[in-house]
């Protein structure tokens, strides 16, 4: 959602500079495009969880910070409805020095 919200800032102030109306209709493709591309994720979230941004991610990075790599081990003892927010106030030093690191390993 950032990476559309930032898209869709960044069509509308290129429309405004270069005062085309014509280029707000870029606005509308793109993020029609967004939606039709993201409907087969957010249709059955919202259908199955009542949220249609549901995600699971959050428990394998809890995982990841807490558990020391072992999966097997503390996959039990996760919790399973944690968001990614509730998992970032938890430990933010160690929620962003992880981010940190694997951004860095990513490149």
């Amino acid at each position: 959602m950032v990476f559309l919200v930032v898209c869709l800032a960044y069509l509308l102030t290129m429309a405004l500079i270069r005062r085309e109306r014509k280029a707000l209709w870029s606005l509308v493709i793109y993020g029609l495009g967004f939606v039709i591309g993201a409907l087969p994720q957010l249709v059955p979230s919202l259908i199955v969880k009542g949220n249609p941004f549901y995600q699971t991610q959050a428990v394998h990075i809890w995982i990841k910070l807490f558990g020391n790599d072992d999966f097997v081990r503390t996959a039990r003892t996760a919790p399973t409805e944690i968001t990614l927010w509730q998992l970032f106030w938890l430990d933010p030093r160690r929620f962003a020095a992880n981010w940190w690191q694997e951004f860095l390993a990513s490149g």
